[in-house]
């Protein structure tokens, strides 16, 4: 993952490493890398939402309702991770996952 920090792209390595040695503070760190990933777990979710979304207007319109719960709570989820303030810690796990909103709904 690269990130721009002072008009030159750094990888998340790069940016820690300036963070150990002081260059950088730990908050600004947080900022430049946390915001990439979070940027990069919402739109895995929302990829995830189309597909989703896709697989429904393939269903019977009696089983699109009984998935309307599910479809609002994983529009949620989205939402949240958009906007909640996640450690770096816990937004590289989310990364990590291969249908993130599944398991937060099925969790």
């Amino acid at each position: 993952m690269e990130i721009e920090f002072n008009n030159k792209t750094y990888t998340e390595e790069e940016l820690e490493e300036k963070m150990k040695k002081g260059i950088i503070s730990l908050e600004e760190y947080d900022d430049l890398v946390g915001d990439k990933m979070r940027d990069i777990i919402v739109d895995k979710a929302r990829k995830e939402y189309a597909d989703y979304k896709k697989e429904l207007l393939e269903l019977p319109k009696e089983l699109i309702i009984e998935k309307s719960y599910e479809t609002a709570v994983k529009q949620e989820f989205i939402d949240e991770l958009e906007f909640s303030d996640l450690y770096i810690d816990e937004k590289k796990a989310l990364m990590n996952r291969d249908h993130l909103l599944d398991e937060l709904y099925n969790d």
